[in-house]
């Protein structure tokens, strides 16, 4: 039986990973025997967790596979943005983080439909604003977890 875990969790970036590339690959790659240490990476109610580097090595298997983006080191750049909201006491509101997601998307898209005309000297200034907008719509979609989160936890109103 499947164990139910939280979306947007290291526990559940680890999970989708074994699905991809299966658990005695994951062990492989990150040099472990036994493929059980790397299955409790993705248990929740099991304190151990996959390192940085562990986390690196197996998003690049991932995306070596077929995958789309880095499941483990985006759930862990979320749980670092949280840790942070809740440190700097920062009331994430939902409301203002989805203005602040539409707006950040909404220039991420402009920048990379300007991206067709990034030739010759410009081009370096274009993608570079494209790759700064890109960010801080991630960014923004980051503080959205976090809020969210934030008032699952009783946080916020």
């Amino acid at each position: 039986m499947t164990k139910e875990r939280d979306p947007a969790t290291v526990e559940q970036a680890v999970f989708l990973v074994s699905e991809r590339i299966g658990w005695q690959r994951m062990a492989e790659i990150c040099g472990l025997r036994s493929e059980q240490a790397v299955r409790y990476w993705s248990d929740p109610d099991n304190p151990t967790c996959v390192t940085v580097e562990n986390a690196a090595r197996l998003d690049a298997a991932f995306l070596q596979d077929g995958g789309l983006y880095a499941p483990i080191s985006l759930a862990m750049a979320a749980r670092i943005r949280l840790i942070v909201a809740q440190a700097e006491l920062n009331q994430i509101e939902p409301h203002d983080a989805a203005s602040q997601l539409a707006f950040s998307s909404g220039a991420a898209v402009v920048e990379l439909i300007a991206m067709n005309n990034a030739r010759g000297p410009k081009g370096s200034k274009i993608r570079q604003r494209a790759k700064r907008a890109m960010e801080n719509a991630l960014m923004a979609l980051l503080g959205g977890l976090a809020a969210l989160d934030l008032q699952e936890k009783g946080n916020l109103s």
